[in-house]
């Protein structure tokens, strides 16, 4: 027997935004910490990451078991289709595309600053070296899998269900605002769209499985282009090969987000609905 959708009460927006936020302090002060300590900086990273988890599985408690049936909805192992795997798993590839097209668009049209130290190199050398194998999969299982699960659950599952009764396009901004402000700054705009595709996957199924492989997909992938890829690259953003390299790259970010986009466009049975908050 379905069970009805429990309304959100007003103020459950904002415990998860403090617990969020309560999250991300003890992971920055864990990380700064065992840095001091002589720890590298991608193991303390990811070792700060898997310690404040129950940090945040905590504080979420209360308001993951009240709308524990939303939430079993949105993972119903029904909804996990071979389609919506392959159809995932090639939008988290296209955003990974979109994300280096538009890195490389910033930085060949100016508008990605570079250190000033950073040493001239009109062109991009990389070097395709990984850590350790033990750090590549502590990174898979918490940037690859663990991030993802919880980020789904807190900024789709549950801030974008908290205001979808004033409308699907309002729930979806505030979700993707939120999850904006929680990453680096100088990622906030490509982190934004991400938001609202990840958002959009949710409201047009009401199921968590869309994103949540999407964003596993994406996040796993940072592990081996961004960890082992080692590049240099510096160019003059004035002249005329990088003003076609930027052009190129912007047609190719556009070409990919748009294709998720479209991926995710399509309304299906079971879309997101929500009562009003109690």
């Amino acid at each position: 027997m379905r069970q009805p959708a429990v309304p959100f009460r007003r103020g459950e927006f904002l415990l998860v935004v403090l617990a969020i936020s309560a999250s991300q302090v003890v992971r920055a002060w864990l990380a700064i910490e065992w840095r001091e300590d002589g720890i590298s900086a991608t193991t303390a990273t990811n070792l700060a990451s898997l310690a404040s988890y129950p940090v945040l599985v905590l504080l979420l408690l209360p308001v993951v078991w009240r709308h524990r049936h939303l939430l079993a909805r949105a993972f119903r192992p029904a909804d996990l289709t071979w389609r919506l795997l392959v159809v995932a798993v090639a939008t988290g590839v296209l955003a990974r595309i979109g994300y280096w097209a538009w890195l490389v668009s910033g930085i060949a049209l100016g508008g990605q600053t570079m250190p000033d130290d950073a040493p001239f190199q009109p062109w991009p050398v990389f070097v395709f070296e990984c850590p350790p194998a033990w750090l590549i999969g502590l990174g898979l299982l918490t940037v690859g899998v663990l991030t993802p699960l919880t980020e789904e659950i807190s900024h789709r599952g549950l801030i974008q269900s908290t205001v979808i009764h004033r409308g699907k396009w309002t729930a979806i901004f505030v979700s993707a605002m939120v999850f904006t402000l929680f990453h680096r700054p100088d990622t906030y705009s490509f982190v934004l769209v991400m938001g609202f595709l990840l958002g959009l996957q949710y409201a047009n199924t009401g199921s968590l499985w869309f994103s949540l492989v999407t964003h596993i997909t994406y996040n796993c992938l940072i592990q081996f282009d961004w960890i082992c890829l080692r590049g240099q690259w510096r160019p003059d953003p004035g002249g005329d090969d990088m003003q076609t390299v930027g052009t190129v790259a912007a047609a190719t970010f556009a070409l990919s987000l748009g294709a998720c986009f479209w991926l995710a466009g399509e309304r299906r049975a079971g879309a997101l609905t929500s009562p009003r908050p109690g």
